[in-house]
């Protein structure tokens, strides 16, 4: 959900002056409930660490998604893991569909109109990826991607 536009409160934090952001978390609250969530399948301490691929998509998943994922959202670790296989293959000299590639499958029949990965569309969406119909990641082809 998107931010409210006036202050509120949950069972879980006290009421606010300014508005909520999205899950009715605090940001911090936000972040370290997701770092916890996200320890299941990397160390804290690569998370912590904003240097390895792993902490640059925990950043991603907390700063810079416009999907803004809530920690209880069912698709929170395969987005994770999409990101960390972006950073872990340096996603950003990808010839095609890295982050801010804004023709990526525009014209471009192999991508099948699918977007650049780290867009604020959801994973499933993002170039060389496909889901079931749960939206559950199926298949990762990124030869085209990185040739």
């Amino acid at each position: 959900p998107p931010p409210t536009k006036a202050p509120t409160s949950s069972d879980t934090d006290s009421p606010t002056m300014a508005p909520t952001p999205n899950c009715n978390l605090r940001p911090e609250k936000r972040n370290q409930e997701i770092l916890n969530r996200l320890s299941s399948v990397s160390s804290k301490d690569d998370l912590r660490d904003f240097t390895t691929p792993q902490g640059m998509a925990y950043e991603f998943i907390t700063e810079d998604d416009g999907a803004q994922l809530c920690p209880d959202d069912d698709n929170l670790t395969q987005r994770y893991i999409a990101a960390v296989l972006y950073y872990s293959t340096e996603g950003d000299g990808w010839t095609e569909c890295f982050e801010g590639d804004r023709d990526c499958g525009k014209g471009i029949s192999k991508y099948g109109g699918k977007e650049a990965f780290l867009s604020e569309d959801g994973e499933c969406e993002w170039a060389g990826l496909t889901c079931n119909r749960s939206g559950q990641l199926e298949r990762i082809e990124l030869c085209k991607l990185l040739e």
